[in-house]
């Protein structure tokens, strides 16, 4: 089932002035970079070293770009995608353990951002996705036979850090080839950009590279490609091929370059990107900047999940804002904005409605030993219209610290708005084990299985736990 995605307000873009106006210049890599790590720095000390990724907008026109967007990396952790292990950011001077690179797209108000899905949407989405793939790829070695996976220069052929568009994987927005028939093979897109969804998966990414990103396992790599081949003679300019075409797999790649590790199974899959907006002195980012960059984050937010076949997220928030009011959600409960009955951080208007409740009483609560006391549990149903199966167990620790789970278990069904109450009289024997407080613990939880806890029924696994205490009086 799809995620549901952080929610987004226009408070969700980080401003960091250029106070020097140095992009108004014409500054060296160098400079930027430097201002880019400084402008990091900044995020991580106001609001947490929190983010995977920072990604990077301006709302003015610097003196010059460098490229459409660029991926500027801080870490690789990930063996077997041709590169080597590092942390770059004590070099580089970044703060923080977690941020791994940035993305740097240039001018919000510049034509070539839009939101949304229409072809005038296209290149946003391409961008985006294409500079976080380069987290992971294309840096693949040669294949053993000696087949470049890379782009290795010239017009049409891209350079090292791109592939070369002669592999035909269903297209990408990274620009892998998409070649259909032999002799000739059609390309599908127009040299030198080769950008396309991939036709396998729908998505930007093929599973070659869905492989290499951590998402899918060797086997599913070669499962899902409809087909991987290369383009043997191609000469980086002819969009009609005639020459030899052969094949590849995943195997031909681990063989040049090693297992990915972690694999699949390990890999983290859910990424959160804190966004920067860089502004000149007395020109703070207008509502109309922040909207149209949260619409294309939104955009982006959800093309991550379906192109990743709904194994991994992005997380476009600066901070947790369940209740999408552009405020902390920690703000929120600290200055009694939300409540936070439960005390788990998250305010209460997010918690999903409590489908069940549990009640425990014990009376007389306390006595000199031996004697007995009524213990009084009832399980109620706090649904209309919706039968829940309710699950309850009793765990006690004595006055002494020993500890009995379920010293009393079972469930039963309940009936929408109804209850199921049991009453028993307990005795308390004397005994030194018992001199002191005796904690008795009800815990319930919904276990109703579906497809009554599928919609349009409640969810179950709402938990509801009530205590009380029996206390033993030495005689």
């Amino acid at each position: 089932m799809p995620t549901e995605l952080p929610c987004l307000t226009p408070e969700h873009i980080f401003a960091f002035e250029d106070t020097d106006q140095l992009l108004l210049t014409n500054f060296s890599n160098g400079e930027l970079i430097d201002l880019m790590v400084t402008a990091v720095n900044d995020l991580l000390g106001k609001l947490g070293d929190n983010y995977d990724f920072v990604g990077f907008w301006l709302n003015f026109a610097p003196h010059h770009w460098v490229g459409t967007a660029f991926y500027l990396s801080f870490e690789n952790d990930v063996a077997g995608l041709g590169l080597e292990l590092y942390d770059r950011r004590p070099d580089y001077g970044v703060g923080g353990q977690c941020v791994e690179g940035c993305i740097m797209a240039w001018d919000i108000n510049a034509s070539v951002w839009q939101p949304g899905t229409g072809p005038e949407a296209f290149m946003t989405r391409v961008a985006l996705g294409h500079e976080l793939e380069h987290r992971f790829a294309m840096y693949l070695p040669d294949l053993l036979d000696g087949r470049q996976m890379q782009g290795y220069g010239g017009y049409g052929c891209y350079g090292p850090g791109h592939p070369n568009p002669a592999v035909d994987t269903q297209g990408s927005v990274l620009g892998i080839g998409e070649w259909v028939g032999a002799n000739p093979a059609v390309a599908q897109a127009s040299y030198p950009d080769f950008y396309l969804f991939n036709s396998d998966t729908g998505g930007s990414y093929s599973y070659t590279e869905l492989y290499l990103m951590g998402y899918v396992s060797p086997a599913e790599m070669d499962a899902g490609n409809s087909e991987l081949r290369y383009m043997d003679d191609w000469d980086c300019e002819a969009t009609d091929y005639y020459g030899p075409i052969s094949t590849l797999s995943s195997a031909d790649i681990i063989a040049a370059a090693g297992p990915r590790v972690p694999d699949s199974t390990t890999e983290d899959k859910h990424y959160r990107i804190g966004w920067i907006m860089i502004h000149l002195p007395g020109d703070l980012p207008n509502t109309a900047e922040r909207t149209k960059a949260i619409a294309i984050h939104e955009q982006f937010q959800i093309d991550m999940e379906f192109s990743t076949l709904g194994r991994g997220t992005v997380d476009n928030s600066l901070f947790d804002d369940c209740n999408c009011n552009g405020v902390p959600d920690d703000d929120d409960i600290s200055m009694g904005t939300s409540d936070d009955i439960n005390g788990n951080g998250i305010p209460d208007e997010c918690e999903p409605a409590a489908t069940i409740s549990a009640d425990l009483a014990c009376l007389p609560p306390s006595g000199t030993l031996p004697f007995t006391t009524n213990m009084w549990a009832a399980l109620s149903n706090l649904t209309t219209g919706s039968v829940r199966r309710i699950g309850g167990h009793i765990d006690v620790t004595l006055a002494n610290s020993t500890f009995y789970a379920n010293w009393r278990a079972g469930f039963t069904n309940v009936v929408s708005g109804g209850s199921y109450v049991i009453s028993w009289n307990q005795n308390i024997p004397s005994s030194g084990s018992l001199v002191g407080d005796n904690v008795f613990t009800l815990v319930a939880e919904d276990v109703t299985p579906a497809p009554y806890n599928q919609p349009p029924y409640p969810a179950s696994g709402d938990i509801d736990t009530v205590s009380c205490t029996v206390t033993g009086i030495a005689p």
